[in-house]
């Protein structure tokens, strides 16, 4: 007998009739799934750093889905929100470990030649910026300016961005640098340069 079955019967001895004794039931389900959901996921005022973490989920979610038996049946022991928490709890523990990503230019003239790196001020910092990936020197994409020298704008500029934005910005900035070298390659061809 589940704990749910039991809970139904003290209430049907009490006196609730059967309709009341489901809604009570139904009730102190949903209140302690959203207890449970606060717990994980904060709320909107204060959201987690699961949530904040667990922004990467969009972007992986046909991996996550890939690693799970049968992603059309949940397993029975848990709703599709605690599962798909786990999940996002693993995953974030991974990204906790990343301090780069590197976007690669999309392929054109230059054939895909060249990478931009979305990078993490410091570990364990919240803060990335867009950068050319330089151990000396380096520039970040300073909006609208476009690269500058991140020692001459300061970090607080440079860094500006949580990784969900910092990614979406590198893939624009991955299609204006493809475009421009596209451009060079070009002018280079027909000015009978190779």
């Amino acid at each position: 007998m589940t704990a749910r079955d039991e809970a139904l019967a003290a209430l049907m001895r009490a006196g609730y009739g059967s309709d009341g004794a489901i809604r009570l039931c139904d009730r102190v389900e949903a209140d302690a799934s959203a207890v449970t959901r606060r717990a994980i996921l904060g709320d909107d005022l204060n959201p987690s750093r699961l949530v904040l973490d667990g922004q990467a989920y969009r972007r992986l979610a046909d991996d996550v889905l890939a690693t799970m038996a049968n992603p059309d049946r949940w397993d029975l022991d848990g709703a599709e929100e605690w599962i798909l928490a786990r999940y996002v709890q693993h995953i974030a523990a991974q990204l906790t470990l990343a301090s780069e990503f590197r976007v690669p230019l999309p392929d054109g003239l230059g054939g895909g030649y060249g990478e931009l790196v979305v990078q993490r001020e410091s570990t364990g910092s919240d803060r990335w910026a867009v950068t050319n990936g330089a151990v000396t020197g380096l520039k970040a994409w300073v909006y609208p300016v476009g690269w500058q020298h991140v020692a001459r704008v300061g970090r607080d500029v440079a860094f500006a961005h949580d990784l969900d934005d910092a990614l979406e910005l590198a893939e624009a900035v991955a299609r204006i640098e493809a475009e421009r070298l596209d451009a060079r390659i070009a002018a280079d061809r027909a000015g009978g340069t190779s």
